[in-house]
């Protein structure tokens, strides 16, 4: 799991725009982000004070915040993740998940926006998943 120091104001950023949209009484709050380069795909849900799960708008400070944790969560060799889910509780406790091997459930992404993405964020050969297509030069 990443360490939530190196990226504190950026999960805080994320928390508050979430709290922002979030009506008096809750009790949890979960935000599932999938992304390549140009693309991605949010869910978010929130308990109420009562138990029911209620999806609400995706904030718009959540996909340039994503996207700037994606960037700079990125490794040489590893790559940058595509899934990530983040949770908080009322109380501001927090856990986030970071995937790095699943594909992205996004619509109209092409193998090129793939390859530009992998482009943008190389892996080593043996760390690119096998559902991603592979650029020409790699066997």
């Amino acid at each position: 799991m990443a360490d939530h120091n190196d990226h504190g104001e950026l999960f805080q950023a994320i928390g508050q725009a979430l709290v922002d949209e979030l009506p008096d009484e809750w009790e949890s709050v979960d935000v599932e982000c999938e992304m390549i380069d140009f693309s991605s795909r949010f869910a978010c849900a929130y308990t109420a004070a009562g138990g029911d799960l209620v999806a609400f708008e995706v904030p718009d400070e959540l996909y340039p915040l994503f996207t700037e944790l994606r960037g700079e969560m990125y490794e040489p060799g590893k790559g940058a993740w595509y899934k990530a889910r983040f949770q908080m509780d009322s109380s501001g406790k927090f856990g986030v998940d970071f995937d790095y091997d699943s594909k992205p459930n996004l619509t109209g992404v092409l193998d090129e926006d793939y390859l530009e993405d992998l482009e943008k964020f190389p892996r080593d050969r043996e760390l690119i998943p096998a559902w991603m297509p592979r650029p020409a030069d790699t066997p």
